[in-house]
């Protein structure tokens, strides 16, 4: 990343947490789904990685998309099972806006939010209502450098990114969050198409299984990722996510549509931008 983006970023974020309407923490607790369509958009981002992205600033949503997964967590010794209710809106330039509700035994424990374009989150955010009630609570807020940023994956193909990003860690009371910027690498590579219809009975088109290996500076693997890509939906979902810790494994429940399911009108068939 150059370092005048490097700069930018930083600063984006620390304008986020000074300069937004309110407060972003009450907000994501209180409304999520509103936080979540509202306040992940492409003001957000800075112009250079609109610029890298050859976007415009969208003006409506082509597609919503709600999936419920399973995930099954095994963390170094922790067994868990999670219900994810994901709640995808897919914007006219291409932009993904992603809320998930993560619950154990029927009980919220994590809210999530994503703006994502083609296999990368270009922002990341998460709250935990539970720590929130004790006196504190962790959001990330992560801006990525879009040079040389790809399209929407294509099988059999392989693609990289240099990625910094920056965290806000923990909120306290009395103490402001840190910048903390941070590098990684990702090696990404995709497989022949499959049937969509395969991961769920309501899904149509073709989707793109594709991992992406994940290095730190030092050269060390960090995690393995694998997803899907939906080519008529416009957006990833995830498959497992493996690291030194444990794995995660998703499987797909339940899909809603807002239209016909046997009739979706595709918005990126082609694989090229919108």
């Amino acid at each position: 990343m150059p370092r005048e983006l490097g700069f930018m970023v930083l600063a984006t974020l620390a304008a986020v947490m000074t300069g937004c309407s309110g407060d972003p923490v009450k907000a994501m607790l209180e409304d999520p789904n509103a936080y979540a369509h509202q306040a992940l958009t492409e003001s957000r981002l800075p112009s250079s990685v609109m610029k890298d992205l050859h976007l415009q600033a969208s003006t409506e949503t082509v597609r919503s998309v709600r999936i419920n997964y399973e995930m099954n967590v095994n963390d170094r010794g922790f067994g868990g099972r999670y219900d994810l209710n994901y709640s995808y809106n897919v914007r006219d330039n291409g932009l993904v806006q992603t809320f998930v509700d993560g619950r154990q035994n029927g009980i919220t424990v994590l809210y999530e939010f994503n703006l994502e374009y083609g296999p990368f989150n270009l922002i990341e955010e998460e709250a935990y209502p539970s720590r929130h009630k004790a006196g504190d609570l962790t959001t990330v807020r992560d801006i990525r450098s879009m040079n040389g940023m790809l399209l929407p994956p294509e099988q059999n193909a392989k693609f990289n990114a240099d990625i910094q990003f920056a965290t806000l860690g923990e909120f306290f009371s009395n103490v402001s969050p840190l910048l903390v910027p941070i590098k990684r690498q990702f090696k990404c590579s995709s497989k022949d198409p499959i049937a969509a219809i395969k991961i769920h009975p309501k899904l149509t088109g073709e989707a793109i299984p594709y991992i992406c290996e994940i290095y730190i500076e030092n050269s060390l693997m960090e995690s393995r990722n694998a997803y899907y890509y939906l080519l008529d939906y416009g957006l990833r979902i995830p498959e497992l996510i493996q690291n030194e810790r444990g794995v995660r494994a998703y499987t797909v429940r339940t899909v809603e549509l807002p239209e016909d399911p046997h009739q979706p009108s595709p918005i990126n068939r082609s694989g090229s931008r919108l």
